[in-house]
């Protein structure tokens, strides 16, 4: 039970984390030069 329970956890967590790597990278995508746009004028600023 204790095992089973450990593996469901490391497997929910594993598939929560590539889904946000995922989600991240086609946002990124999406976005295209307008996004690297916008974090280049914030680190301008500084």
């Amino acid at each position: 039970m204790t095992i089973e329970l450990f593996l469901r956890l490391l497997g929910s967590l594993a598939l929560l984390i590539y889904g946000m790597k995922t989600m991240s990278d086609s946002l990124q995508k999406m976005a295209g030069p307008s996004l690297w746009h916008i974090s280049n004028v914030k680190d301008l600023q500084k």
